[in-house]
This record gives structure tokens, C-alpha cells and sequence, in this order.
């Protein structure tokens, strides 16, 4: 597996249930980085959306819940980030 990257991984929620993940890009990173969003669902990553970020360092979901959840990104090497855990009480 590989090592954890710390990419300064923030989570927002907003007045209508988006959450916004934004992170830095690494310098060992390509010139055109894709990531995938990750998200934890009864105790197993999962992949909100098949689609591949566009902006490399900031995606949006809708989550309909009223619990904090965690996410994380994973670079194209199959790297994951730290977690981070959005709610309405974080």
C-alpha cells in the first residue's frame, strides 16, 4: 500500500449539504494531476462519483446526512491523502 500524503486536505459544508474538499498539490506531483474523491461508508472507502477531478485540487458532493463524515483523495499513483471529517459539528 502506499504511504499517506499530507496535501493540507480542508472540508467545508455549506447551508445546502455540499461539502467542499480542497488539498495542495505536492511537488512531486505530474504537471496534470487527476484525484479521486473517497468517501467512508460503514467502515469501507468508497467512491462517491466515478469521475475524476477537473480542478486538481478542489471537488464538491452532495451528502445528505446530519453526521460528520470523512473523506480523502487518492493521487493516479493509487497514493491517499490524510482524512479529513466534515459535518455540522465539525
Amino acid at each position: 500500500m502506499n504511504a499517506i500524503q499530507s496535501r493540507n486536505l480542508i472540508g467545508q459544508l455549506s447551508n445546502d449539504n455540499r461539502i467542499s474538499i480542497t488539498w495542495s498539490l505536492l511537488d512531486s506531483d505530474p504537471p496534470d494531476p487527476t484525484f479521486f474523491l473517497e468517501h467512508m461508508v460503514n467502515g469501507t472507502w468508497r467512491f462517491p462519483t466515478d469521475v475524476v477531478t477537473v480542478d486538481p485540487t478542489t471537488f464538491e458532493v452532495m451528502i445528505e446526512t446530519d453526521i460528520p463524515q470523512q473523506f480523502r483523495i487518492i493521487a493516479t499513483d493509487g497514493s491517499p491523502s490524510e482524512t479529513v471529517t466534515v459535518g455540522p459539528s465539525e
